[in-house]
């Protein structure tokens, strides 16, 4: 279960869903995808962690790290109004540089060489096709793709990109307070 499911539990059945089936008072799902021992891969847990410990994000905005389920139920089951996802992407950009995409400028194209049927393995390409196709991406999808260099098996990210996580959750910090 994760920890919105523990938090919908909380709450009564008369008061858990609104109209379109959101949960009342959860809005903004922030994803840090990638894997924190791949080097600078773990770019997008980096930016979670970053934006934990700033203790200045409202009670609607719900962290997650990494997790496929999480993107799953954030993006499918239609809960958020609003997902930030984050990750270590081949953007054609020097290590560090990071690009902000907004989801409804994008074309949804499944990518047909993963040929995965397990919910688990699916890639973000294939998750976010699947949600176009059945009409339930979030209203607002944020993507921040930060160029990788080097996705060796360490714990550490590189300088450049290190610096990239403090840009990247001081420009999601300053959109959730032009958001509120």
């Amino acid at each position: 279960m994760n920890v919105a499911e523990k938090q919908a539990s909380l709450v009564p059945d008369h008061e858990k869903n609104d109209a379109v089936g959101r949960l009342p008072g959860v809005s903004t799902a922030i994803l840090g995808l990638g894997n924190p021992f791949r080097g600078d891969d773990g770019a997008g847990c980096a930016v979670v962690d970053m934006l934990a410990l700033t203790g200045e994000l409202p009670e609607n905005i719900h962290l997650f790290e990494d997790g496929t389920c999480e993107l799953f139920d954030a993006i499918l089951r239609n809960k958020y109004e609003r997902v930030i996802l984050i990750d270590a992407a081949e953007v054609n950009h020097q290590p560090g540089e990071w690009i902000c995409l907004n989801a409804d400028r994008l074309t949804w194209k499944p990518d047909d060489k993963d040929n995965s049927c397990d919910g688990h393995w699916l890639s973000l390409v294939n998750i976010l096709a699947l949600g176009h196709a059945i009409d339930a991406l979030p209203r607002e999808l944020l993507i921040f793709a930060v160029q990788p260099m080097s996705l060796e098996w360490t714990g550490n990210l590189s300088e450049p990109v290190r610096e990239a996580v403090s840009e990247i959750s001081e420009c999601i910090l300053r959109e959730i307070r032009e958001y509120s």
